[in-house]
């Protein structure tokens, strides 16, 4: 979707053994953000410099670029969370740009995945047999979750008693 205002999280593939989720960037924000960084370095290079101009006026544009581009960046992170029962791990893949990070947990070290809902909106979670918790979505979602943590955890076979 060209201008797509927010992370979607969509299924990919489903088997019994075999689970991805993607979750994909925002295109539009990527967009408009990647745009407001270029106006602002484009006017900081090509504004008539007074007499009175100073290092701080440079400094302000130079955070404005920065400032837009990181959010541009932010918005371009796409991630794959792939549940092997076969391989017995957890892939998450995190695509920025050109860059992919990859980090695999052994599934006999998670308890269970699970859905954070605030009021900022969802999250998927993984919480390890030792306690230990880590944030796998990259951003807070408004749509049910549930069915995605659901597969994962089936893929996975791991149990969860309550």
């Amino acid at each position: 979707m060209m201008w797509s205002f927010g992370h979607s999280v969509r299924e990919v593939e489903c088997s019994h053994s075999h689970v991805v989720i993607e979750e994909t960037a925002t295109t539009g924000a990527v967009w408009f953000f990647g745009a407001m960084a270029l106006l602002v370095l484009a006017l900081l290079l090509t504004a008539p410099k007074s007499p009175r101009w100073t290092v701080t006026n440079e400094a302000i544009g130079a955070f404005a670029v920065l400032f837009f581009a990181s959010f541009a960046l932010w918005a371009s992170v796409r991630a794959t969370y792939t549940a092997d029962r076969r391989s017995g791990q957890l892939v998450i893949e995190r695509r920025i740009l050109f860059w992919t990070a990859r980090t695999a947990y052994d599934a006999q070290t998670i308890d269970q995945v699970f859905v954070r809902n605030t009021p900022k909106g969802s999250g998927l979670y993984v919480r390890f047999k030792s306690g230990r918790k880590k944030r796998l979505s990259v951003t807070m979602e408004f749509i049910s979750l549930e069915p995605f943590a659901i597969a994962l955890n089936t893929a996975l076979y791991t149990h969860h008693n309550n």
